[in-house]
C-alpha cells in the first residue's frame, strides 16, 4: 500500500502568532482514540517510520517528510507542551493528499472529488458558456490533481471555496500554484467576507494578473486585515477567477495555502487576539465568542480556542458550545459587571469559556488548570446582559446609554465617592446631565480616581442655567478594583440641585495584563 504525504510540499510548522514551531511536537493516533498510529518516512508503508510523537527541528520542519496511511487524529504542540492544535479525522482515507494543518481553505490542492462530479469537493464552481471548469489530473502542479480552467472566449468563471470561520483582528495571507497556456489571460483572486449569518458583505481582491507565468509557479496573495475591510465578518471564502475577452487557452490552479495571523495592539505579547464577543439569539442572556488566542496568567501557557462558542450566563457550566457558562456560585449580578474568562486544560488541550463573578480569581471547573480574563459584559436592573459593542479590543460601548448614578442629595465642593457600571480598574466612559433648580447657577463637575490626592479634580463641565442635559459630552476616569471612583459638584446659590452620570461604555484594561 502507498501512503500519502502529509501537509504541504514544504512541511514547515508555525506557532498561532506565525513563529516557527522550532523543537515542537505532532502526535499522530487512530481517529477518536489516545492509540498512537504510524507515521512514515515515504510512500512505502512497508519502510521506514517516523518516531511518534515526532519532533520538529529548529526550523520547524519533520527530520524526514512525513507519509500517512488513512485518517489521524493529530496534536500539535509547542516545545513548552503547550496545544497549538488538535484536529480530528485529518487525512484522506488513501483517497487524497492531505491538507495542511495551518490552512483554511479545505481540500486546498483539489485532490478530492468523492462523487466522481468533475468538481472538487468543499468548491463551488461557477462556470461560464466560453470558459469550463473541473478538475484535471493531467500535469498537476502539486499532489494527484489540479483545477482546470478552459477558455474558448469572453466571459468570467468562478471556483469559491467552503466558508472558513474568521474574527476581527485576523490578517489573512496566502498563495497559490499557477500554470497558463496563455500568459495573458486575466487571473484573479480574492476574499468574500461574511457575517454571522453567512450573508455576503464584501468582496476584496488579493492578487490579480494577465501577465503570467506559462509553467507552474507560486504567486503570494496581498496581505487583508479582515477589520480593516468588514468589522463584522465571522466568515470569508477564497474565490479564483479567470476571465478575459480576447485570449483563449488554459488556467489550473494548485496548492493553494491560506492562512491567519492575528494582529494585535500595541501590547500584543500579551493582549488577547481575536475573540470578538458579542450578543448572541438570546440577546438577554448568551454571549458569542470568535476563534481567538491569549496568554494564560502564568506568562508561559497559550490558550487557543479554534472555534467561535457561544455560552448562557444563566446555566452552570458545561463544555463546549451553546452550553452553560457560569461559574460555581455564580451570581449574574443586578447592574453589573460579568467577567469573561478563557480556561483551558494542559492535560487534554481543551480550551473554552467561563463566565465569573471575580476579576481576579474564577473557580474554573475540574482538570482546567489554565486561565485568562478576555472581556468582560454590563448587566442591567433585570440581570439580563445589555446591549453592547466589543471593539475587538478592550472597548465596550452601550447601545444605549444608562442612567448610572443619580445624585439629588449634592452639597456643594463635597466629595462623593460611586461606584459605576465599568469593570475592577476600566476606564468609565460617561457624561453628565444637570437640573439646577434655581436659573443662572454656576454649576461645576470633576471627578478622580480613589486614590488621588484630595483636591486632584479633573473639573470637565461648567454650566449656568436649568435643565441643562450632557454638557461635558464624553468624558473618561478610572474606577479603582471596586469600580469606584470620586466626584465633587461646586455650584453657587440653592440647593435641590440633581446631578446624573450616564453611562456610555469603558475600556477593560484588566484583560491586557496578565
Amino acid at each position: 500500500m502507498a501512503a500519502r504525504l502529509v501537509g504541504n510540499p514544504d512541511q514547515q510548522f508555525f506557532k498561532n502568532d506565525g513563529s516557527i514551531n522550532a523543537s515542537g511536537t505532532l502526535t499522530f493516533y487512530e481517529p477518536g482514540t489516545t492509540t498512537p498510529k504510524t507515521i512514515y518516512t515515504s510512500t512505502d508503508t512497508g519502510g521506514s517510520t517516523h518516531t511518534n510523537p515526532h519532533t520538529l527541528d529548529s526550523a520547524g520542519r519533520p527530520t524526514a517528510p512525513i507519509f500517512t496511511d488513512g485518517l489521524y487524529d493529530i496534536l500539535v504542540k509547542d516545545s513548552a507542551g503547550s496545544t497549538l492544535v488538535s484536529v480530528s479525522n485529518y487525512g484522506d482515507n488513501n483517497s487524497a493528499v492531505a491538507t495542511d494543518l495551518s490552512n483554511l481553505v479545505l481540500n486546498s490542492s483539489f485532490e478530492t472529488d468523492t462523487d466522481s462530479d468533475g468538481t472538487p469537493d468543499n468548491w463551488t464552481l461557477t462556470p461560464h458558456d466560453n470558459i469550463t471548469v473541473a478538475r484535471s489530473t493531467s500535469s498537476p502542479g502539486h499532489g494527484a490533481a489540479c483545477l482546470l480552467f478552459t477558455v474558448t472566449g469572453a466571459g468570467t468563471a468562478t471556483a469559491l471555496s467552503s466558508l472558513f470561520e474568521v474574527s476581527n483582528l485576523q490578517t489573512l495571507k496566502g498563495s497559490m500554484l499557477v500554470n497558463t497556456s496563455s500568459a495573458a489571460l486575466t487571473v484573479t483572486a480574492s476574499v468574500s467576507l461574511y457575517d454571522n449569518t453567512q450573508s455576503l458583505l464584501s468582496t476584496q481582491q488579493l492578487f490579480t494578473s494577465s501577465s503570467n507565468s506559462t509553467s507552474w509557479d507560486e504567486d503570494s496573495f496581498a496581505s487583508l486585515l479582515v477589520g480593516d475591510h468588514e468589522t463584522t465578518a465571522r466568515y470569508a471564502a477564497l474565490k479564483l477567477t479567470v476571465s478575459d475577452n480576447s485570449t483563449t487557452g488554459t488556467v489550473c490552479f494548485d496548492g493553494v495555502t491560506f492562512y491567519s495571523e492575528t494582529s494585535s495592539s500595541s501590547n500584543s505579547s500579551v493582549a488577547p487576539q481575536g475573540l470578538l464577543v458579542s450578543l448572541d439569539t438570546d440577546t438577554s442572556h448568551d454571549l458569542n465568542i470568535t476563534a481567538g488566542s491569549a496568554t494564560a496568567t502564568d506568562g508561559a501557557y497559550d490558550l487557543v480556542l479554534e472555534t467561535e462558542i457561544t455560552k448562557q450566563i444563566d446555566a452552570a457550566w458545561a463544555a463546549g458550545d451553546d452550553a452553560g457558562g457560569a461559574e460555581t456560585g455564580f451570581s449574574i449580578p443586578t447592574s453589573g459587571i460579568i467577567y469573561i474568562w478563557l480556561i483551558g486544560s494542559s492535560t487534554t488541550g481543551a480550551v473554552d469559556v467561563l463566565y465569573s463573578n471575580s476579576a481576579t480569581s474564577p473557580a474554573t471547573p475540574t482538570g482546567y488548570d489554565k486561565k485568562r480574563r478576555i472581556l468582560s459584559w454590563p448587566t442591567d436592573a433585570s440581570q439580563n446582559l445589555l446591549g453592547a459593542i466589543h471593539d475587538g479590543l478592550d472597548g465596550v460601548y452601550l447601545t444605549q446609554r444608562i442612567a448610572d448614578l443619580v445624585d439629588s442629595t449634592l452639597t456643594t465642593d463635597a466629595e462623593e465617592t460611586g461606584t459605576f457600571l465599568c469593570p475592577a480598574l476600566g476606564l468609565y466612559i460617561f457624561s453628565c446631565q444637570v437640573n439646577t433648580s434655581t436659573a443662572g447657577t454656576s454649576f461645576f463637575v470633576g471627578t478622580m480616581q480613589t486614590a488621588a490626592g484630595a483636591g486632584e479634580y479633573y473639573y470637565f463641565m461648567g454650566v449656568e442655567g436649568t435643565n441643562l442635559d450632557e454638557q461635558a459630552g464624553f468624558a473618561y476616569e478610572r474606577v479603582d478594583a471596586s469600580s469606584q471612583m470620586r466626584y465633587v459638584a461646586s455650584f453657587d446659590g440653592g440647593a435641590g440641585h440633581n446631578l446624573t452620570f450616564f453611562g456610555k461604555g469603558y475600556r477593560d484594561l484588566g484583560r491586557n495584563i496578565i
